[in-house]
């Protein structure tokens, strides 16, 4: 527990300048965010093999996803049906040329998916902080709050197990996560969202 308090501490030092100073800075934080991301999620999958090139051509356009965004033609949060049928081609055509099975059409589809989400959600953190700082806090706060308060709620009177998955979470702690995120995001939302709009 106490170096997960010292981690939360480092990324406040690193996250609140960052969010202040805005701009390239926070986008160059997005980015480097993102790639920590997909990494994690392409060495969690040990059965899907995926060749060094397709997890750059992978990475390239998850940070496309990321950093382009039209106006017009928009599908879904400014991303348009060109860019993610260019992510689809780009990932899954390959297949046809990787003769050795290397990358077949599971591996391209897992590596798809992964571009997409990543690609979207980090779309998302850079549209949201660029709409309302206030609305970003907002959600970052709950997220924070739901997971700081669980940690603590499971160590303090946790006793049932939520998952196999994460052994160290608990029904509990889970109950006064959300909870406790629920009335911070709420004081957080009436006191300085609605009443400063």
């Amino acid at each position: 527990m106490k170096s997960r308090i010292i981690s939360g501490i480092i990324i406040a030092i690193i996250v609140i300048p960052t969010l202040y100073f805005g701009g390239f800075i926070y986008n160059l934080a997005i980015g480097i965010l993102s790639v920590l991301a997909f990494k994690e999620l392409i060495d969690v999958k040990k059965d899907v093999t995926i060749p060094n090139s397709m997890k750059l051509v992978g990475l390239i356009c998850m940070l496309l996803l990321i950093f382009i965004s039209k106006e017009n033609q928009s599908l879904l949060f400014g991303l348009s049906y060109e860019t993610l049928s260019i992510v689809f081609l780009s990932l899954l055509a390959p297949t046809i040329f990787f003769k050795d099975k290397s990358y077949n059409a599971t591996s391209a589809f897992y590596l798809a998916s992964i571009s997409i989400f990543l690609g979207v959600i980090f779309n998302l953190f850079i549209a949201l902080y660029n709409a309302s700082l206030m609305q970003f806090i907002y959600v970052i706060l709950i997220a924070c709050m739901t997971d700081i308060f669980a940690l603590f709620g499971g160590k303090l009177i946790g006793r049932h197990k939520l998952t196999k998955i994460s052994p160290g979470k608990t029904i509990e702690g889970s109950l006064i996560g959300t909870l406790v995120a629920t009335v911070v995001g709420t004081t957080f939302y009436i006191t300085l969202i609605e009443y400063s709009s």
